[in-house]
């Protein structure tokens, strides 16, 4: 099992992965929840919910702790995992 608890749901003959995340963005008091598959990248998946939150961020990723998380990677490959908790920040540094 990989290192991310995943949800799966039958489509036909396809299997779809997901995994649902609670995302945090500056100035916004309350947090957003998403579920994306987790061969999302992170800096598309982080483009969707600086979208969602009515932000605009220039190379948007996510920091999860201290780790900037590498917006190349997929979802999994970066380490995130099932109801993580992540903000939203620019590649560059800051909102």
């Amino acid at each position: 099992m990989s290192t991310a608890t995943l949800e799966a749901q039958d489509r036909g003959d396809q299997r779809i992965h997901e995994i649902t995340v609670t995302v945090f963005a500056p100035s916004h008091v309350e947090p957003k929840h998403f579920t994306w598959p987790v061969t999302n990248k992170v800096g598309v998946a982080a483009a969707e919910a600086a979208k969602a939150f009515g932000i605009d961020v220039e190379a948007p990723t996510f920091q999860k702790g201290d780790d900037v998380l590498d917006r190349e990677k997929t979802l999994v490959a970066a380490g995130v995992k099932e109801h993580d908790t992540l903000e939203i920040v620019s590649a560059g540094g800051g909102v």
